[in-house]
């Protein structure tokens, strides 16, 4: 009787722990399963957020340097000029783009030297103004949650202004001072082009993407033209004396051509609303009350 009382109590109780058991694994599985549909219903949100969505900005620059001397630079236009690109989601697959420049360059050198015992101060400056737009327009292609292919095309506008030099020699000897000034002004030029664009952005994280763009396109460049240079002579004794040079000197570049990004770009996007554009619903037609019968 003892033994068949505890070999009752403990099949009971083996029961009562294998219904604890399993139990908990069907509770741990249901919480699998529960957050596997969770996970699954948030994928093509998760998968928006790496890749900006419409109304997004996004700037984008060169990534230059290796781990240690890493940097960022502006891009080049035509001209080699820095340039920014900006680019606008209008809609999360048509993207337009404009690459802009501006670039006011002033140099001023100023060295003094000794020719045997005279001194020697030399002074120069040089300045020149220019301008780049670049507009564009790019269709993104479906790519993955992080990769993000494009195509696109854009044309080149570039202005290149006027060259202005002005140098000052004075040499100084036991006689006085003597001087040499010229001013010189060269004619400026422009660049068009059109261009076929394909590239790619991998976003490593939210809004944040390393890339590459290729381009092939056609330009015409042209720079120089008219030119003037005055020179002036101020001697140690004796009236100044002057002369002009005129003349013209132009050069034009045209043909196909490629170019690219040469390494990495890093680009930026952001929005200044976390919600897309509100699209306008759609209006149903007015319909008159109904009335029942009298």
């Amino acid at each position: 009787m003892g033994l068949k009382l505890l070999f009752t109590v403990s099949c009971r109780t083996n029961f009562t722990c294998m219904n604890s058991n399993l139990l908990k694994t069907l509770a741990l599985l249901l919480l699998s399963l529960g957050s596997f549909a969770a996970s699954a219903q948030l994928t093509e949100q998760e998968k928006r957020q790496f890749k900006p969505t419409e109304q997004h900005w996004g700037l984008t620059f060169n990534l230059t340097g290796l781990i240690d001397n890493i940097s960022l630079n502006s891009l080049r236009d035509d001209v080699n000029n820095e340039a920014l690109l900006i680019r606008y989601y209008y809609t999360d697959n048509l993207v337009f783009r404009s690459g802009l420049g501006f670039n006011t360059f002033r140099m001023k050198t100023e060295t003094v030297d000794s020719v045997g015992s005279s001194e020697v101060k030399f002074d120069s400056t040089f300045s020149q103004n220019n301008f780049f737009f670049a507009p564009g327009i790019e269709t993104h292609l479906k790519g993955s949650n992080k990769l993000d292919p494009y195509l696109g095309a854009s044309l080149a506008f570039g202005a290149i202004g006027k060259t202005n030099i002005d140098t000052d020699q004075q040499t100084t000897d036991t006689l006085g001072l003597a001087r040499v000034t010229t001013t010189e002004e060269r004619g400026g030029g422009f660049s068009l082009g059109i261009n076929l664009i394909a590239g790619f952005n991998y976003f490593f994280t939210q809004n944040l993407s390393i890339g590459a763009e290729y381009q092939l396109g056609f330009r015409n460049l042209r720079t120089g033209g008219d030119f003037t240079r005055s020179t002036t002579v101020f001697p140690v004794s004796g009236s100044s004396t002057s002369t002009r040079e005129v003349g013209s000197n132009v050069v034009t570049d045209s043909g196909l051509r490629t170019s690219s990004t040469a390494g990495i770009t890093l680009s930026y996007f952001f929005t200044r609303n976390n919600a897309p554009r509100a699209r306008k619903p759609k209006t149903q037609p007015a319909t008159a009350p109904t009335t029942g019968d009298s």
